[in-house]
């Protein structure tokens, strides 16, 4: 089951609340499925539902403060297992598993005989060898079957190939085989489990006499599930509880099972999980070749859930790509995403940087003359525009300043001629921006101002634990800033260090000393021309 789990530290809401066909809507009202207290939370924020593809979506309901999935402010996003979903002061994960516990029960005891579990690896099975070979006799249940001269080992696998290549989820999937399995091998209990790498076991899907049940707490024996997972081997009991062997105070006697077995879900060079079945009923329930079919199954299916595990992987790199390239153009995306990962590599660092402001000149007039939506679309046009000049230079976006932006050249990744690339920008801008708009955007004739600074900043991902942002800090970003409000309309304003870095590269001319905005000593700036 998928569910919410909530962590409010405003209110006492927590808990688990499950996600189903139902939309779970998340605001201040009463209406809400789950109301969360805050004064930054509005009266309807935000709301998870089931999507086209039968997985779960969080969707922004137009709330003033945003929606955040992982850190990163969402309008709409697919959910995986583990995201965080942070609204005001709410930390809410998404869950796609049973809430279900696993307790592995210490059966072990010291001077264990090896020779009362019968174990069968992998490659030792005759079904992972060869269907053709004459194996041991398959006790596969056959009521209401037709006889057919097809190998029962053959279709039960068949079968399983279906509906492991047929699964959207590793809940599914376990789901899917667990009712294969139940109907060939009776038995009392049987588990899907996965292995979590923090060692935590998740109860994917659970059977009892042959029935799919949830189940809040799942006891199984550390005399199978040790071995099955340390050697990689199929692992059996025949009769627990006759065999003097076991120690009933504590081996696998003390959980009253008289016959269990165990397969690794095994990929070749890893366990990543476990398939298990046991009756406290009958002795000697499992036969030689019921083991050499689970551990067959356990292999087939590991590389099921190992694909959906990588489909998984890349839907998360797909999300994470859409959402830098809203700040970093293509290259730095790449660059972002290359081999060493791209958390590490936006970690907040100090770096030479050279940072770009722009504005549209008397946009408060503009804003008066024209409707809201006519506003809207003309700014979001603007806006889109001097983007993409930053993206085809090759910077990276820092935010959006109501009627402007500010850029940044050099960070996250660092080129000689940052500083080059930061005016080509600012000219482009200005000289291009009237002409690249649509014709009745053209006809407002906008006007932007240009301010650019070079110095050393702050720079990476920076904010809190439930909101991070790739940003720069520094008093070189103030600079820029107050010389962008310097600026005559049309006008590129640069500081000295800038111009020092690409004298020779533009014609400008030198316009002396400005007094900024709380700061003691006057900047010394030029006007930049045009390019030679």
């Amino acid at each position: 089951m998928a569910f919410l789990r909530i962590d409010d530290k405003t209110t006492p809401t927590q808990g688990i609340h499950p996600c189903g066909d139902e939309p779970v809507t998340l605001g201040r009202g009463r209406e809400n499925t789950i109301m969360l207290r805050s004064t930054y939370v509005s009266g309807r924020h935000a709301r998870v539902r089931r999507g086209d593809d039968g997985g779960f979506l969080v969707e922004d309901l137009g709330s003033h403060n945003g929606t955040f999935l992982n850190g990163m402010r969402v309008r709409r996003a697919s959910l995986l297992d583990g995201d965080c979903i942070s609204i005001a002061d709410s930390q809410i994960t998404f869950v796609d598993r049973p809430a279900g516990r696993v307790v592995i029960h210490d059966d072990s005891d010291e001077g264990t005989d090896e020779n009362r579990f019968v174990r069968l690896a992998p490659g030792e099975a005759p079904m992972v060898r060869s269907l053709a070979d004459k194996a041991p006799a398959m006790e596969l249940a056959t009521s209401g079957v037709r006889a057919s001269p097809v190998d029962p080992r053959m279709l039960f696998l068949f079968q399983a190939g279906e509906r492991i290549h047929a699964a959207t989820s590793p809940r599914q999937l376990a789901t899917s085989l667990l009712e294969l399995l139940v109907e060939a091998i009776p038995c009392e209990r049987a588990y899907v489990l996965l292995l979590a790498q923090d060692g935590e076991w998740i109860p994917l899907a659970v059977a009892e006499d042959g029935e799919l049940v949830e189940r809040e707490r799942l006891t199984l024996s550390q005399s199978i599930t040790s071995r099955a997972i340390s050697e990689g081997t199929g692992v059996m009991v025949g009769d627990a509880q006759a065999d003097l062997r076991f120690d009933p105070s504590r081996s696998i006697v003390s959980l009253g099972i008289r016959s269990a077995m165990g397969a690794p879900l095994w990929t070749g060079d890893r366990v990543i999980g476990l398939i298990y079945m046991d009756d406290r009923v009958h002795p000697d329930a499992f036969k030689w070749g019921q083991l050499d079919l689970l551990t067959a199954l356990g292999h087939h299916a590991a590389m099921g859930f190992e694909r959906l595990q990588l489909q998984q992987e890349v839907r998360r790199q797909e999300r994470q790509r859409l959402e830098l390239q809203r700040y970093h153009s293509p290259e730095v995306v790449d660059w972002i995403l290359g081999s060493d990962g791209g958390e590490t590599k936006l970690e907040a660092a100090e770096m030479e940087v050279t940072i770009l402001f722009a504005d549209i000149v008397g946009f408060t007039s503009i804003a008066e003359s024209m409707p809201p939506l006519e506003l809207a679309t003309f700014l979001n046009e603007v806006l889109s525009l001097l983007t993409e000049v930053v993206f085809e230079l090759q910077g990276t976006l820092d935010k959006y300043l109501g009627d402007g932006i500010m850029a940044v050249f050099g960070a996250p990744v660092t080129r000689e001629d940052d500083a080059h690339r930061a005016v080509q920008a600012g000219l482009r801008m200005s000289e291009e921006l009237a002409g690249r708009l649509s014709p009745p955007h053209r006809a407002i004739q906008p006007v932007i101002r240009v301010g650019i600074n070079s110095g050393t900043v702050l720079a990476g991902n920076l904010g809190s634990h439930r909101r991070v942002e790739y940003t720069v800090l520094g008093d070189a970003v103030n600079v820029a800033q107050r010389l962008e409000r310097e600026c005559t309309p049309g006008e590129v304003l640069v500081s000295e260090g800038t111009w020092r870095a690409v004298e020779g590269r533009f014609h400008g001319e030198l316009v002396g000393e400005r007094s900024v905005k709380n700061r003691q000593k006057p900047v010394i700036c030029y006007r930049v021309l045009r390019e030679k």
